[in-house]
């Protein structure tokens, strides 16, 4: 690969971050956080439920919390392994792999694709 990403490698690895955005259940993930963020803020807040049923509730919600948002950030690691592998492929092209990425052309070049991409996808299905 040359210094700057061939633009078909560029376009395969944003479609596979797509179909991966796509079938990852990223709102499920988003839901859990919104639930059991209420649900503590509402315990938290009333005034009916006794402190000690607090501290046993409250950790709860906030491991269930967690665990949502460590899936979060696995689901966003696997969106970018597609660009990770291209980088890997290339080996001694992976510190260029970044600051292409942190460029502009290719940021555009990438939305883009993906719009396009998205666009059509729900299209045809």
């Amino acid at each position: 690969m040359r210094g700057d990403l061939h633009l078909g490698a560029l376009m395969i690895a944003t479609l596979v971050a797509c179909e991966i955005i796509v079938r990852l259940p990223f709102n499920k993930a988003l839901l859990q956080i919104s639930n059991y963020t209420i649900k503590a803020t509402s315990v938290l807040s009333s005034e009916r439920i006794s402190d000690n049923w607090k501290e046993k509730v409250l950790p709860l919600y906030a491991r269930k919390i967690c665990n949502a948002s460590l899936m979060i950030f696995v689901f966003i690691l696997a969106c970018l392994s597609p660009f990770a592998i291209i980088g890997l492929l290339a080996a001694d092209e992976l510190s260029r792999l970044f600051d292409s990425l942190a460029s502009i052309k290719v940021s555009f070049s990438i939305t883009l694709i993906a719009i396009v991409y998205i666009f059509f996808r729900r299209k045809l299905m």
